[in-house]
């Protein structure tokens, strides 16, 4: 073979070997593609007649897909991942948690749209820490003395609610924590050094009206120590700050036991979560959140002995889901974990996530937007609130659901008491948040099904027949006009809302 054909017999090969390198490139690329391609289909019941709006948020790409639709069945064609869908409709929704599996695979879900649940207003411009005792809502600051709680008195035909200091109060010890047991609610108080009642911890029943009975000392917390109490079992549990001592009282008036827990085994880790659900103890440690190797210990204490788990990033929440899930918050959301076998496992994770609570209904996840209600076993639930256009501020556990204080949008803030066991009626809070944004409203009070409102007259005028300086009747006649044509375009109900307009 002379060099000639040689060069073009060799040629021939290479080209060949590219076209082979080509052709299998391009058959893995096509594999790759369809090992993405995956379907969802959403069905859901308990709609009205009206367009349902689909989003289908991808937690790997972080982009989402909304869809609005009259149908209550959609197929959507997705690439392969973890996906959160909300079907939402007005007040009623479904939430789910589901993975797609790729190569064409379809993903079916199937759920209930349900209602949000009720909701009332309990009081205006709440402290920071806030309490429902016995249908009455008491606030603080957070860190204030006994003798500083305010009292949140209902509003009724002749005045809106307003506060009622607790100054008169004997106790002027600091306020530690309040909580609800089996014995009622007790609040734990320590009082200083160079006050006239004994120093240390005590123990106070609590009513209402803030009234105190059943002191009871403390003598097993440490005075240099600071601690808080949770329920645990059927009495309640102490811990101090640093998470050295725990001490469980059966009831209030029993000898504690000290708990044992074990100490982190991690380096760089301090305290910064503990969680008493039942019979199990958590303590969460982490490293700093700006820490560049980030990792967290959680120590769970249950049959008298200590179980430790490492998670290599920086967690600041922890929650006992169950007794054998743990719910963490840290990062861009919430990881749910079991934590039957040796190690933790990662079942799903929801996004935004910002705080966890217990309540009648299971776990309730907060985000910035709306209360989630949830069931980890089936990864489901429903928004049983969504904030409008109001924001977060705090939570409290109550009977028969919680308290959340809120910031309104043009006033001041507020606490709403959701109750779990009663579906929404009308949503006043909404129709509220609209109704003050009228320049014609001053300010507004909402207590129950109490509305006062207080119109923008302008600058008093001088009248010659009363001799007195009055509000220009014109001008009040038509600023009550249009707030009145704006609480019937709203649609608040006049025969269970009892409006008080404070000029007429």
């Amino acid at each position: 073979m002379d060099y000639q054909s040689f060069q073009i017999s060799n040629a021939k090969s290479v080209k060949k070997k590219v076209l082979v390198i080509v052709f299998f490139c391009f058959v893995v690329a096509i594999v790759y593609w369809i090992s993405t391609v995956s379907f969802i289909e959403i069905t859901v019941s308990g709609q009205k007649n009206n367009d349902l709006t689909y989003s289908l948020f991808n937690q790997g790409n972080s982009r989402t897909a909304e869809i609005k639709n009259r149908s209550n069945t959609i197929k959507k064609r997705v690439v392969r991942g973890n996906y959160e869908i909300l079907v939402k409709q007005g007040d009623l929704s479904y939430f789910v948690i589901v993975k797609t599996n790729g190569f064409f695979r379809q993903t079916g879900v199937t759920g209930r749209l349900q209602q949000e649940k009720n909701r009332s207003f309990v009081g205006d411009n709440p402290g920071s820490c806030i309490n429902y005792i016995n249908n009455t809502l008491v606030s603080y600051s957070c860190g204030n003395t006994y003798d500083k709680i305010n009292i949140h008195t209902p509003a009724t035909n002749n005045h809106p609610t307003y506060v009622i200091p607790n100054k008169n109060s004997p106790i002027t010890g600091r306020i530690n924590s309040i909580i609800i047991t089996n014995e009622g609610t007790l609040a734990l108080i320590k009082w200083p050094e160079n006050d006239e009642h004994l120093p240390g911890y005590f123990i106070y029943k609590v009513d209402a009206s803030l009234g105190t009975s059943n002191e009871t000392s403390m003598p097993d917390m440490k005075n240099d120590k600071t601690y808080s109490i949770k329920p645990y079992k059927n009495g309640f549990i102490a811990y101090e700050e640093s998470r050295e001592h725990f001490l469980y009282y059966n009831s209030l008036r029993s000898k504690p036991n000290v708990i044992s827990l074990n100490k982190p085994e991690a380096e760089g880790v301090t305290p910064v979560s503990f969680d008493a659900h039942n019979d199990i103890l958590a303590t969460l440690y982490s490293t700093n959140v700006d820490t560049k190797k980030q990792h967290s210990e959680i120590i769970i204490y249950a049959n008298n002995k200590s179980v430790h788990y490492t998670f290599n990033k920086s967690y600041s929440d922890v929650f006992i889901c169950d007794k054998d899930k743990l719910c963490l918050v840290g990062g861009k959301g919430m990881d749910i974990y079991d934590i039957s076998g040796n190690k933790p496992a990662v079942l799903f994770t929801i996004r935004g996530v910002f705080r966890v609570e217990s309540s009648q209904n299971g776990p309730i996840a907060f985000r910035k937007n709306e209360v989630l209600s949830l069931n980890l076993n089936r990864r489901d639930g429903l928004v049983e609130y969504s904030m409008g256009e109001y924001s977060f501020g705090n939570v409290q556990s109550a009977v028969g659901g919680y308290v959340l204080a809120l910031n309104s949008s043009r006033f001041k803030k507020v606490a709403i008491y959701i109750d779990q066991k009663t579906n929404n009626k009308d949503e006043i809070d909404k129709k509220v948040s609209e109704l003050q944004k009228l320049e014609e409203i001053s300010s507004l009070s909402i207590y129950d099904n109490y509305v006062y409102i207080s119109p923008n007259l302008g600058e008093l005028v001088y009248n010659n027949s009363l001799r007195a300086f009055n509000y220009d009747p014109a001008i009040k006649k038509t600023v009550n006009s249009k707030i009145n044509s704006e609480i019937d375009r709203l649609g608040i109900n006049r025969n269970i809302y009892h409006i008080v307009n404070t000029s007429e």
